[in-house]
């Protein structure tokens, strides 16, 4: 049995919004250019404060920086939830 999952209000997507702390690799798909490679990074280094610390990501190219800006737009920063954490843990268990 499942119990269910808590979801603070803060953690719900924001209409069409990619939430860079809580979204996962495949769901950049949706911006062309920025999966697999700038999204893995961007899942990869968070949790982020606003949307500008995407650009201190370690190795982040102009060019990714350049998608990102073209994007940002479309992308949010809401508080870290199970999303995030369960994607720490998977790296840390690989």
């Amino acid at each position: 049995i499942l119990e269910p999952t808590e979801v603070v209000e803060q953690q719900l997507p924001r209409g069409d919004k990619i939430d860079a702390n809580n979204a996962i690799v495949v769901d950049y798909k949706a911006l062309p250019g920025l999966y697999p490679t700038v999204a893995g990074k961007i899942a990869s280094n968070g949790p982020y404060s606003s949307l500008e610390d995407l650009y201190s990501i370690p190795g982040l190219s102009k060019d990714a920086k350049a998608l990102i800006k073209k994007y940002e737009s479309k992308l949010t920063v809401l508080p870290p939830g199970r999303g995030f954490n369960e994607r720490i843990n998977q790296r840390q268990s690989t």
